[in-house]
């Protein structure tokens, strides 16, 4: 019997049509800048091949030139767009504050990453609790999986050593809100802060208190008004 063959996965686009469009449309994405440990909605325009990135409030100390500013193409979420950061600050006519990237070549890339991270550097009362520590840490990004802590780099070379399991710890969210996770593991470090992965209890609702404070990170950072270049 006669089969045809297997169509392959469809080919990412051309990052200068997925640009090109967003543009035109005037279309907002969601920016991720993980050196500077951001996410935020924002507007776009390509000019002469640059792209002009409206920047919010707060963003410019942050920055550095060289940056990776990524998104995901909000009609094929499989594939993200990634650029360099050229020049940090700019105004333009109307007031908006943007900053410019390099139009990368060629096409789209897939997602590195299918979980979303929350930046909580915001948040005075959330916490990371290791008891076989004996310490407490500012967590500054959230996911499902794992997060990010400030640290010292003592502690990095010590106690939160790549790899080291250690058993037992609890997200808390102030003090009546407890997330119970059961291992967690330093996998990275980056400045003075230090990535980790966790196993979450599954006894009890922490599981489920664990998403809904994940879905209240992603409200809050919706916002209908974002900077848009025009």
């Amino acid at each position: 019997m006669f089969r045809s063959p297997k169509k392959g996965r469809e080919e990412p686009p051309l990052v200068l049509s997925v640009l090109k469009r967003l543009s035109e449309e005037r279309r907002a994405v969601r920016m991720e800048i993980d050196a500077a440990m951001a996410r935020f909605n924002t507007g776009i325009l390509l000019r002469n091949h640059v792209v002009l990135v409206g920047k919010p409030a707060g963003l410019a100390a942050s920055l550095k030139k060289g940056d990776l500013a990524r998104f995901r193409i909000p009609w094929d979420t499989r594939n993200e767009v990634r650029m360099e950061i050229a020049v940090l600050h700019m105004n333009l006519s109307n007031g908006t504050e943007v900053f410019l990237c390099e139009t990368p070549s060629g096409r789209a890339l897939p997602v590195r990453r299918a979980l979303d991270r929350f930046n909580t550097r915001s948040f005075k009362n959330l916490h990371l609790d290791l008891p076989a520590l004996k310490e407490s840490f500012a967590i500054v990004d959230l996911s499902a999986s794992g997060c990010r802590l400030e640290a010292s780099p003592k502690l990095f070379r010590n106690s939160l050593r790549v790899k080291r399991r250690i058993w037992q710890g609890k997200i808390m969210v102030g003090e009546r809100l407890r997330i119970n996770l059961d291992l967690v593991i330093p996998r990275a470090y980056q400045d003075k802060t230090v990535g980790l992965e966790f196993v979450v209890n599954r006894s009890g609702n922490h599981n489920r208190d664990l998403t809904t404070l994940l879905g209240l990170l992603a409200i809050r950072e919706v916002s209908p008004e974002y900077p848009r270049p025009a």
